[in-house]
C-alpha cells in the first residue's frame, strides 16, 4: 500500500491548491507574509480576488483565516470582479460558523482560540481535483 506524502503548506497567498491550504499552519502563513510582505494580503488577481477569498475557496484552517482577518480586516468589505466578498466565499464553500462571524465582526479575529484537538482523526484527502 503506498501513501502519499504529506501535502506541503502554500507558498503564495494566491496559491490555487485545496491540499497546499489545508495544510497551512499559522507558522506556514507568517513565512509567507514575511517574504511576501503583509501588503500582500490587500493585493488582487487577474479576477480582482485577494488571498483570503482563496483561502476560503480552498478551505484553509479556521485559524489561518483569523490570522488574515486580523491583518487585514477591511477584507471582509472587498469585492471581485463577480461583486463576491470573503463572506460569499464563506457560504459558498461551507466555512465553519466561527469564520462567518469574524467575517461579519472582523475584530474578533484576534481573539479566535480554537478547541484543543480540533483537527485530530480528520483525513485531509477526500480526493478530487487539487487545482482550480
Amino acid at each position: 500500500m503506498s501513501t502519499q506524502p504529506p501535502a506541503k503548506p502554500i507558498y503564495s497567498l494566491f496559491q490555487h491548491s485545496v491540499h497546499a491550504w489545508r495544510a497551512t499552519t499559522l507558522e506556514d502563513l507568517q513565512s509567507v507574509i514575511d517574504k511576501d510582505g503583509e501588503e500582500t494580503l490587500k493585493k488582487t488577481d487577474m479576477w480582482g480576488s485577494i488571498p483570503i477569498m482563496w483561502a476560503l475557496r480552498y478551505k484553509a484552517k479556521d485559524e489561518v483565516v483569523a490570522r488574515m482577518i486580523e491583518l487585514y480586516p477591511k477584507c471582509t468589505k472587498v469585492k471581485n470582479q463577480d461583486n463576491m466578498f470573503a463572506i460569499t466565499y464563506a457560504h459558498e464553500y461551507n466555512a465553519s460558523k466561527a469564520v462567518i462571524e469574524m467575517l461579519k465582526f472582523p475584530e474578533t479575529a484576534k481573539n479566535f482560540k480554537l478547541p484543543p484537538d480540533i483537527y485530530a482523526g480528520i483525513d485531509d484527502d477526500e480526493g478530487g481535483d487539487d487545482t482550480m
